[in-house]
């Protein structure tokens, strides 16, 4: 990599700290916001927990979508990369004819860790809304472990540095296999 390639993957990362780092807060305001408005006394006899044990469900379907989407989305983009195809429509490829395959990397990359980061934001809200409504214990407890996920998905320097590397490493021997 040059120095061109360091600067934009400076760049990106902190473009995708920011947007982890807001969907984080997203829980944790909305957390907050459930744990003062919300009445612990309001719904503690409540016999049906019908939305908790869909927010639970969900949970377990987000901690899996979370890890299989982003690594299938990837091997699409890898894919598409070596054939030389066009990424999608919101991935102009002109913008990296500089950059070469580590714009192309990084921008799937980008995509891949918002949607995976999305995906466990969206089942946290669902975790902290059911401990809303029906005020069970577990939803909060999946709503934490939901947020830790995202924790563990926060981009830092070396890891992006890591996955371009792999990326590129991978995307040369497919060349080369095809080739």
């Amino acid at each position: 990599m040059n120095d061109q390639h360091r600067e934009y993957l400076h760049t990106t990362t902190k473009t995708l700290q920011i947007i982890v780092g807001a969907l984080m807060a997203g829980v944790l305001v909305f957390a907050a916001v459930v744990f003062f408005i919300g009445d612990a006394e309001d719904n503690a006899g409540d016999e049906s927990q019908m939305l908790s044990s869909i927010a639970i469900g969900a949970t377990l379907a987000a901690v899996v979508a979370a890890v299989v989407v982003p690594r299938l989305m990837r091997a699409k983009f890898r894919q598409a990369i070596v054939a030389g195809e066009s990424l999608g429509p919101n991935l102009p490829e002109s913008q990296f004819s500089e950059l070469g395959d580590v714009g192309l990397i990084m921008a799937a990359y980008q995509s891949t860790v918002i949607i995976g980061a999305a995906i466990l934001e969206g089942a946290a809200f669902l975790n902290l809304t059911s401990y809303l409504v029906e005020n069970q214990p577990i939803n909060l407890a999946c709503a934490a472990a939901l947020l830790v996920g995202l924790l563990l998905k926060f981009p830092t320097r070396n890891r992006i540095e890591d996955v371009v590397a792999d990326e590129l490493k991978q995307i040369e021997e497919l060349r080369m296999f095809d080739g």
